[in-house]
């Protein structure tokens, strides 16, 4: 469509997977790469900033946005390229990312299934760079094309452009780029990764599929994390942190029992915030009310829905977290720090 729908004051309470009570000046919803175009002349003319929206699954609003919020609903995906060994196949960035690892595995393309239930959109995977259980989407990435907010301009990033790092990219560092299409590079052979401790088990099943994989996946996130259709959540709230190894030999004086993992190619260790959280002093009026009772790592809110969220809820809920950092850093001289967008 050429023509672009603007509207103001807008409730985006059920944009955000926290359920929280958020509002924005001006919103749009686009599902073409014009569209866009016109939203980001609209900011342009208004001098006004543009908050890039996928599936609301990354973010902690606390305050009316005060500027132009985009919904990005660019779907589509098509093959660009095939040999006998892979499969180059372009998605739109507003395709959900779940249903198209669903697809990918319905047509034999492999790779991705580690990643499966993750919520959100294509667009917001790659802004993220996710990653579960030994596999992130960086490895599979050859292009992103991405609209720069200022200037309305389109760039084509090849994989080594997009800085992807642990939960990173140059898109969640600067801010100032809105993904519309991805390009990945899929193998036809399946490989399965089986490194994750509750995945081993199925190294002894014969003629493992993708879509098995998929599906003790499924399993396992929906035995550890809450159906954010019911009880509000981000997913997990903050990033593991990696430490040298000197903090680990300290660590490890006072908790022998204290996970650690040691990513190839790397000097640092990965320690599990989940653990650091659960390990902390945090009051258990706070773990009540703001964490998930079977992980530690999930914030929620658990007044989704109702018409009587506590007074600035929010707010509340981003105190809480400051709250869990200054904590973290207390007990154990660790800074963690958050994966979810808070603003």
């Amino acid at each position: 469509m050429n023509y672009l729908t603007i509207q103001n004051n807008v409730s985006l309470t059920d944009q955000n997977t926290f359920g929280l009570p958020w509002q924005s000046r001006f919103f749009c919803v686009v599902d073409t790469e014009k569209q866009v175009a016109l939203a980001l002349a609209f900011a342009k003319q208004k001098k006004t900033p543009a908050l890039v929206l996928g599936g609301g699954s990354n973010l902690l609003p606390t305050k009316k946005y005060q500027g132009l919020v985009i919904k990005n609903e660019i779907k589509g995906k098509g093959i660009v390229k095939e040999t006998n060994n892979f499969v180059w196949v372009r998605v739109g960035a507003g395709e959900d990312w779940h249903q198209f690892v669903l697809w990918s595995i319905r047509n034999n393309y492999f790779g991705l299934e580690n990643m499966s239930l993750i919520p959100g959109t294509v667009g917001g995977a790659v802004v993220q760079n996710i990653g579960a259980y030994d596999v992130d989407i960086q490895r599979y990435i050859t292009k992103v094309e991405a609209y720069k907010l200022e200037t309305g301009k389109k760039k084509v990033f090849e994989r080594a452009d997009c800085q992807f790092d642990y939960r990173n990219s140059i898109f969640k560092k600067s801010d100032e780029w809105m993904v519309v299409g991805v390009t990945m590079k899929l193998p036809k052979t399946f490989r399965p990764v089986l490194t994750y401790k509750p995945l081993a088990r199925l190294k002894t099943k014969k003629g493992l599929t993708a879509k098995q994989v998929s599906q003790e996946v499924c399993k396992i996130r929906r035995s550890k994390l809450p159906d954010w259709k019911k009880l509000g959540t981000a997913g997990s709230f903050f990033g593991n942190p990696r430490a040298a190894q000197s903090v680990v030999d300290r660590l490890k004086k006072s908790y022998p029992d204290m996970p650690v993992f040691y990513n190839y190619g790397s000097n640092k260790a990965t320690i599990p915030a989940g653990w650091l959280i659960q390990h902390s002093r945090l009051s258990e009026k706070d773990r009540q009310e703001f964490l998930y009772p079977k992980h530690s790592l999930i914030v929620v809110n658990n007044h989704k829905g109702s018409k009587k969220q506590p007074r600035n809820h929010a707010l509340r809920t981003k105190n809480f977290v400051m709250r869990v950092q200054k904590q973290v850093q207390k007990d154990f001289g660790i800074t963690l720090k958050p994966e979810v967008r808070m603003f």
